[in-house]
C-alpha cells in the first residue's frame, strides 16, 4: 500500500531567503528579496517499521 508524509515548510521552518534583480523592469529593478518555504509530499511504500522516507 503507497503511503505518503507531508511536509509544511512554514510549520517545519524548512525556509530561506532570497534577492534578485531583473535589469530595466521597473517593478523588479531595483535589488529585493523574497522568503520562501519547502512544501513537499513524499510517496512510497512503507517498509516493515511503516518508515517511507528516513530523513
Amino acid at each position: 500500500m503507497i503511503g505518503y508524509i507531508r511536509i509544511d515548510g512554514w510549520k517545519a521552518g524548512i525556509k530561506f531567503s532570497a534577492a534578485h534583480i531583473i535589469p530595466e523592469y521597473e517593478k523588479c529593478g531595483r535589488l529585493h528579496g523574497h522568503s520562501y518555504a519547502i512544501h513537499a509530499k513524499v510517496y512510497g511504500n512503507p517498509n516493515e517499521k511503516g518508515i517511507i522516507m528516513d530523513f
